[in-house]
């Protein structure tokens, strides 16, 4: 692939789906920085792999994987860190501006999203991943593909979490 079609396949992907992932992003790490940070990591792994896609899924679906693997390793990183050293940046104003939180004003959530997006934190990493990409769209084959569950599975996770999450929202 030309360097110029590349350039232009990924312009269209990430116009596809910069929205779906920053949307990740946030339900990993919430709102602010590092959310930021994820949302550029993913994308650079994106770039660097687009030339390997095979087209054996939905590319939405792909990128969806390489998401929340991204997501997860940044989160144990993170951990490591958080365990060698104090944060050296502790309030929003400390942190250098960055693209991505323009993105983040152009995006709108009314508050019973935000407050769904902190019920989801809340949740195990793969139970998070499954509300997510379920809040997406995602087919119960697709959340198997990129969960490594069987689909019977999804299903009965989805309403364990469901279930879950209702009593969550009671109590609060």
């Amino acid at each position: 692939m030309k360097e110029k079609e590349k350039r232009e396949l990924f312009n269209q992907v990430y116009q596809d789906n910069k929205e779906l992932i920053f949307r990740l992003c946030r339900g990993f790490l919430g709102p602010g920085p590092e959310a930021e940070d994820l949302f550029q990591e993913i994308f650079l792994k994106v770039w660097n792999n687009l030339e390997s896609f095979r087209g054996q899924s939905k590319v939405s679906t792909w990128i969806y994987r390489i998401g929340t693997n991204t997501a997860l390793l940044y989160r144990k990183r993170k951990a490591r860190r958080q365990n060698r050293e104090a944060p050296l940046l502790n309030t929003a104003a400390d942190r250098p501006h960055t693209a991505a939180s323009e993105l983040e004003e152009k995006i709108r959530y009314d508050r019973q999203l935000d407050a769904l997006l902190q019920l989801i934190q809340s949740l195990s990493e793969m139970d998070r991943i499954i509300m997510t990409m379920l809040l997406e769209g995602f087919s119960y084959k697709e959340i198997a593909e990129v969960s490594g569950l069987k689909v019977n599975h999804v299903g009965v996770r989805i309403n364990r979490i469901k279930k879950h999450l209702r009593k969550k929202i009671k109590v609060s």
